[in-house]
C-alpha cells in the first residue's frame, strides 16, 4: 500500500526496544497502513508539534520518570 496523503490514527511505542508504529488511515482509500518508525525520535516529534503525547511517568528520552 502506498499513501500519499494520510490522517495519523495512532502511535504506539516501546523505549525499550526503540521501535514504534504510526498506523496512518488513507484520505482516499480509508485503509490504515502500519508505518514503522524509530520510537525515540517519532515521539520527539510529536510532541514538539502536538504536545501532550507523552504518557504521565514516562520521559522523550526513554524510560520512566
Amino acid at each position: 500500500m502506498e499513501i500519499r496523503k494520510g490522517r495519523l490514527i495512532q502511535f504506539r511505542g516501546s523505549w525499550g526496544s526503540g521501535l514504534g508504529t504510526l498506523e496512518i488511515e488513507d484520505s482516499e482509500t480509508g485503509e490504515c497502513e502500519p508505518v514503522p518508525c524509530d520510537n525515540g525520535a517519532t515521539v520527539r516529534a510529536l510532541e514538539a508539534a502536538f504536545g501532550n503525547v507523552i504518557t504521565d511517568g514516562h520521559t522523550a528520552n526513554g524510560g520512566y520518570k
